[in-house]
């Protein structure tokens, strides 16, 4: 094998990297190492076939090292490793190709991953009927807490704009007043205990309870968790997560004595962990997709947050959500997320499609308003893209 140099790449207009494929499975080093760094090192444009080389094609993981493509030109399909950070950004544009595969092989041979677009979900996405009212929108109910009120109310909205009909804040009777000098369009209900609590959202009307914005890592919090899932569909975030992170097989028990997949919990990465425990106790040689894939047991859908959110189904559906904007990293922006998930859960939508739904939604607005948002800006827009998406 001749010696590699630098000098090779000297008046070089282009190069085409086809170091390594889609298969590779263990760290790149020796050779291959050094063309890769060297070549990172110069402002050349470069083609990567496929994937470029050292990027795992199934989780987007760095294989010791890998190229910075500006083009990548892949064939039938994106695979995962185009959509996954670290991964995704050593891909620049990607490209897909035909190269005459028929999608109909999709028919025997159905994918598990796909990336999260409209198309997916659209079908089956609330629309009112001409006829209808507002109970046929659903009922959501959002737990308040008593100090942090601003989660609840940025929820609470957002599930009003994603189209929920009726939305309540289920408050403690010491922060009732705050609550209700919010939105005139949400209603507050006074809790003063778990007895009362139980008795709202096992009004025949609510169809979706959201616990954990702001709510308190409390018992107040654990237990309202235990029973709100025995009524009705949940969106678990923030502190209902985080109040399970001493006794987590707790939470998992229940999730997975329902008969059905009722329930979406929505941590990011630091939340999961604490969940999670055995599972990202190897975090450093797992992915982020692997370990969503890993935490699938629990009869629950999870949006595992991040730039590049997946959402995952016990069944092993998984979607990777890629419309993020930098401008979502702001104070409130996952309470306002999990109250889309909410708001589209309320009106019949399944929850792993209303949690995808959701996710794109709220990724879109990030994208449309841009710089200077703030999460309340977040479900100000939400109208402007159902329109363009639905009418």
């Amino acid at each position: 094998m001749c010696k590699f140099t630098p000098s090779l790449f000297e008046d070089t207009q282009v190069v085409v990297d086809a170091l390594y494929g889609i298969g590779l499975n263990r760290p790149i080093t020796g050779l291959g190492e050094d063309i890769i760094e060297k070549l990172n090192e110069t402002n050349i444009p470069c083609v990567s076939v496929d994937i470029p080389s050292g990027v795992d094609a199934n989780t987007g993981k760095i294989l010791g090292c890998a190229v910075k493509a500006n083009i990548c030109v892949t064939f039938f399909r994106r695979k995962p490793g185009h959509l996954l950070f670290p991964g995704k950004d050593k891909c620049g544009d990607v490209r897909v190709a035909d190269i005459g595969i028929d999608k109909s092989i999709f028919t025997s041979l159905p994918p598990k991953i796909h990336e999260n677009t409209p198309q997916l979900w659209l079908e089956n996405f609330p629309i009112p009927e001409v006829q209808g009212h507002k109970y046929d929108r659903g009922h959501a109910v959002v737990v308040g807490g008593e100090e942090l009120t601003g989660a609840a109310k940025l929820a609470s909205f957002a599930a009003l704009r994603s189209g929920a009909g009726l939305v309540t804040i289920a408050s403690p009777k010491e922060s009732s007043m705050v609550y209700r000098s919010g939105s005139p369009s949400i209603m507050v209900k006074d809790i003063n205990n778990l007895e009362e609590f139980t008795s709202i959202i096992s009004q025949k009307s609510v169809t979706g309870v959201l616990i954990g914005p702001g709510n308190g890592v409390n018992k107040e919090t654990y237990d309202r968790v235990l029973r709100a899932i025995t009524c009705n569909p949940c969106v678990l975030d923030a502190d209902a997560l985080t109040v399970f992170e001493q006794c987590p097989n707790v939470l998992f028990r229940a999730l997975k004595n329902m008969s059905e997949c009722n329930n979406v919990i929505t941590p990011h990465e630091g939340e999961f962990k604490k969940l999670f425990i055995k599972e990202a106790e190897s975090k450093n040689s797992k992915s982020k997709i692997e370990l969503a894939i890993s935490a699938s047991f629990i009869n629950a859908v999870i949006v595992l947050k991040g730039a590049d959110t997946i959402i995952t189904s016990p069944t092993g559906l998984i979607y990777i959500n890629t419309n993020s904007s930098p401008y979502l990293a702001t104070a409130g922006s996952g309470d306002v997320l999990s109250g889309i998930i909410l708001g589209l859960i309320v009106q019949g939508m399944k929850p792993f499609e209303a949690a995808s739904a959701g996710v794109w939604l709220h990724g879109e607005s990030g994208r449309m308003f841009g710089p200077g948002l703030v999460a309340e800006d977040i479900a100000k827009i939400i109208p402007s893209i159902l329109k363009k998406l639905i009418l």
